[in-house]
C-alpha cells in the first residue's frame, strides 16, 4: 500500500465527486477555518477532510459542472524530503495527462512549482502550484476546460493565495532566505594539484537515480564482497484497478552462490522470481514509476572480463501492471550492477541501482 503517493492522488480526485451544483459569484476572500492560508473563491467553498494512509487531507473547493477552483493541504513529518518536480509528474499520471508546464524553486525544507496538466478522458486542464513549507503541504488549482495558466481568473487566484500562520509564500516573487557567510579562518597556502597520469580520463559522474515518488525514507542495499546482483523477487500489490510493485528483494550470486539480500516494502501473496542464469547478471532495469514502482522488467547480460556484455543479453516478462510514466532504463552501459537503492514506507516507493565502485 502506498502513503504520500495515494495522498497525491487524492488530492485531484477529491473536488472532482460528490460537490452538487453551484454557480460562480465573483471571487471574495477567503481564510481557511485553521487559519493558515486566505486565498480569493468564486463563492462559499465547500469542506471536505479525508484521513487517510495517516494524513489527514483537508481540501476547500467551489465546482460547477466539474470545473472550480480548489486548495488541499496536509502536515508532512518533519525532515521529509520532498521532490516536487516529482509531485507535478506524479498528479499528471493520475489524470492520464501531461504536465505541460513544470517550474519553480526550492531552498532547504520550502519550495514551490507551479504546473498546468492536460488531463484526458475527459479532456480538461488542471493549473496551479505545489508548495512545501514548514512541514505543510499546498496545492492550490484550477480545474476545467479553460483552466490554463493564461486564464486571467486562474493567474489571479493563484497569485492571491497567501500562507498566513508565519513565513514567506513559495511562489514566483518569493526570494529564498540568504545564509549568513561562513566565519572563515586564516588561509592556508594552497595544495599542489593531485597528480594525474597523462591522458587519464576523469572519473565518471555518479549514475546512482531513484524512480518514483519524492517521499518516504531511502534505503541500500549493497551485494556481499566480489558479489553481483543477478536477480529479483518481486512482490504485487493493487492501486486502484492496476497492479503495481508492493516489494522488492535483490538476490546477489558471489562465486557461484547465490544469497538474498533484504525485502524492501510490503510482501504479498502475490509474487515472482527472475533469475539469471549461470555466467550472467542483471545488466539494466526498465521501470515504469509515477509517484510509486508500477512495473519492473530485467536485461540480463553475460559476464565477459569484470564487465557485462550489452550484445549478449535476454529480457525477462514486465513485472507489475500498466501504470506510471516510462519505462526509463537504468543500466546497460555493461557496468556491473552490485546493489539496489530505493525509497520505501509500507510499501516499495522508490528503485534504483547501485553499480560497481560506488560507495
Amino acid at each position: 500500500m502506498r502513503t504520500l503517493p495515494a495522498l497525491f492522488a487524492l488530492v485531484l480526485l477529491s473536488p472532482l465527486v460528490g460537490c452538487g451544483k453551484r454557480e460562480f459569484k465573483d471571487f471574495r476572500q477567503f481564510t481557511s477555518p485553521d487559519g493558515k492560508y486566505t486565498v480569493p473563491m468564486p463563492g462559499t467553498p465547500y469542506t471536505e477532510v479525508r484521513n487517510e494512509y495517516g494524513f489527514q487531507l483537508t481540501t476547500h473547493a467551489v465546482e460547477v459542472g466539474g470545473e472550480g477552483y480548489a486548495v488541499s493541504s496536509a502536515d508532512i513529518p518533519p525532515g521529509t524530503p520532498c521532490d516536487l518536480s516529482g509531485a507535478v509528474t506524479g498528479l499528471a499520471q493520475k489524470v492520464n495527462g501531461t504536465a505541460t508546464r513544470s517550474e519553480g524553486a526550492s531552498h532547504n525544507s520550502s519550495g514551490w512549482r507551479e504546473f498546468e496538466i492536460e488531463g484526458q478522458n475527459p479532456h480538461k486542464f488542471y493549473s496551479g502550484r505545489v508548495l512545501f513549507t514548514r512541514s505543510r503541504f499546498y496545492i492550490v488549482f484550477a480545474f476545467g476546460r479553460d483552466a490554463k495558466l493564461s486564464n486571467q481568473q486562474v493567474r489571479t487566484f493563484l497569485d492571491s493565495f497567501r500562507i498566513t500562520d508565519g513565513g514567506d509564500t513559495p511562489g514566483p516573487s518569493w526570494t529564498a532566505p540568504v545564509q549568513p557567510p561562513v566565519q572563515l579562518g586564516p588561509a592556508r597556502p594552497a595544495a599542489p594539484p593531485a597528480y594525474r597520469p597523462k591522458n587519464q580520463p576523469s572519473p565518471p559522474p555518479a549514475k546512482e537515480v531513484i524512480l518514483g515518488h519524492p517521499f518516504d525514507p531511502q534505503f541500500r542495499d549493497d551485494a556481499p564482497a566480489g558479489g553481483v546482483l543477478v536477480g529479483l523477487d518481486v512482490w504485487y500489490g493493487k492501486f486502484f484497478n492496476n497492479d503495481v510493485v508492493s516489494a522488492v528483494r535483490p538476490i546477489y550470486r558471489v562465486a557461484g552462490v547465490d544469497s538474498a539480500g533484504q525485502t524492501h516494502g510490503t510482501e504479498t501473496e502475490r509474487g515472482t522470481r527472475v533469475l539469471a542464469k549461470p555466467g550472467y547478471a542483471v545488466g539494466a532495469v526498465s521501470v515504469r514509476a509515477g509517484l510509486g514502482i508500477d512495473a519492473l522488467t530485467v536485461t540480463f547480460m553475460k559476464v565477459s572480463g569484470g564487465r557485462l556484455d550489452p550484445n549478449d543479453s535476454y529480457v525477462t516478462e514486465q513485472m507489475g501492471g500498466p501504470g506510471g510514466n516510462g519505462p526509463t532504463k537504468l543500466g546497460g552501459d555493461g557496468t556491473p550492477i552490485t546493489g539496489i537503492i530505493g525509497r520505501k514506507g509500507p510499501g516499495l516507493d522508490g528503485f534504483g541501482l547501485v553499480y560497481q565502485g560506488q560507495k
